[in-house]
């Protein structure tokens, strides 16, 4: 069952997936229609999803799952990747590729190799930036876990 993403709890399972480029609009717009399209009939064990999807900062695209209602399982997951492949596929964009991270700085965001990006903390550089954390898993960490500083990232303690 398809719902707005900003009426999903909270509490909201939620799945980040990353663009390793900008979006468009119009692109945007078709990866929230054929968002909708798939949510609307996503279900785990024959029980219907109560799901919204969102795309933010023209980067990610965002499933979340209000579990309150019903749990994804392994199967349904499994599913939605299959889904995020399909989008890949046909949009020729990349949403899966761990080896990329977004990082915001004063105000843009770039996508970079984690290597380039462990390089430039060496040097010095990104020393203020943020990194997105895509690896959350609730709703309610958007606000305020999603964004955290390079510094006390995983990248600056690897």
């Amino acid at each position: 069952m398809l719902i707005p993403f900003e009426q999903l709890p909270g509490t909201s399972r939620i799945w980040i997936f990353q663009s390793d480029k900008k979006l468009e609009h119009k692109t945007i717009d078709l990866i929230l229609q054929k968002a909708g399209l798939f949510l609307e009939n996503w279900t785990a064990h024959n029980n219907e999803l109560h799901a919204g999807a969102a795309v933010l900062h023209h980067h990610f695209l965002i499933l979340a799952v209000d579990e309150n209602k019903n749990d994804a399982s392994g199967c349904s997951i499994d599913k939605a990747f299959r889904f995020i492949q399909s989008l890949e596929k046909e949009l020729n964009i990349s949403l899966l590729n761990r080896l990329k991270v977004a990082v915001m700085n004063d105000g843009e965001i770039s996508v970079v190799n984690v290597s380039d990006l462990r390089s430039q903390l060496e040097k010095g550089g990104f020393s203020e930036a943020g990194i997105f954390n895509n690896l959350i898993h609730r709703k309610s960490e958007l606000d305020n876990n999603w964004v955290i500083p390079v510094k006390n990232s995983w990248l600056a303690t690897a």
